[in-house]
């Protein structure tokens, strides 16, 4: 079945959830997860530094932006004050 987000394209953004005949829930997609997480990984295997050098970082997918982005920093990493 094919979806989009509400706020792209809202004829694709809309579900009904039904039961023997009866409606028992409705609403909008406002945020999913891609169906290919094959991709994902490639996307993230050739993700690079913003300075163009091609060092191996770890890396994430935003699923609201559709961008592989830098992790963050576990909090353990953070130096207290």
């Amino acid at each position: 079945m094919p979806i989009e987000k509400y706020s792209v394209l809202p004829q694709l953004g809309r579900f009904t959830l039904r039961d023997e005949g009866k409606t028992i829930g409705q609403g909008c997609i406002t945020k999913y997860k891609p169906a290919n997480p094959a991709s994902l990984v490639k996307k993230m295997a050739e993700a690079k530094i913003a300075d163009g050098s091609s060092k191996t970082i770890e890396s994430v997918y935003d699923s609201e932006t559709g961008q592989v982005v830098p992790a963050k920093k576990p909090m353990e990493s953070i130096a207290e004050e």
